[in-house]
């Protein structure tokens, strides 16, 4: 005669004991309480990150846009637009930890100047610069070499030759 089993319901505590995943201090989901999901290390972590990532954009920021504390500027010619509206400069820029390069910048006579540069160049390069009207510029490079170039900046077009 098969074994007859006597059906009775089965509470979560008791199917934990039997399948080992439940004891009296340690629960199904590993903490005391269900709510408690969330521990204070996991938010001062999100907020390292976040901290650092910050950092890291501030220290781009610093060096594209040849600021100090990380970076210093020497050797600027400064040029002013026929019409007044901008400033073309060149300038020798030493950043922290990187080799000199000569940047040329445009910008607007009110602004401080810490504009991304429309050409970078190595320090080896000897560049002379002019406007050709109010909204064209004119790099002249001898030597060295081209790092960056933006041919336009705003509605200001900018032009490249090399001697």
């Amino acid at each position: 005669m098969p074994a007859r089993h006597i059906s009775r319901p089965v509470d979560e505590v008791d199917l934990h004991l039997k399948v080992g995943a439940y004891d009296e201090y340690h629960h199904a989901h590993g903490y005391a309480h269900p709510r408690e999901k969330h521990h204070w290390y996991w938010f001062a972590g999100i907020a390292v990150a976040i901290s650092l990532i910050a950092v890291i954009a501030g220290i781009y920021t610093l060096y594209d846009r040849a600021m100090s504390p990380m970076c210093s500027r020497s050797d600027s010619k400064t040029r002013m637009s026929p019409d007044g509206a901008y400033v073309l400069e060149s300038v020798l820029v030493t950043c922290a930890g990187a080799a000199p390069n000569r940047r040329v910048m445009v910008y607007a006579p009110s602004s401080a100047g810490n504009v991304p540069a429309v050409a970078s160049f190595d320090e080896a390069a000897f560049v002379r610069i002019r406007w050709d009207g109010d909204d064209t510029v004119v790099l002249t490079k001898s030597g060295g070499r081209v790092w960056s170039f933006r041919p336009h900046y705003r509605d200001i077009r900018v032009h490249y030759r090399t001697q």
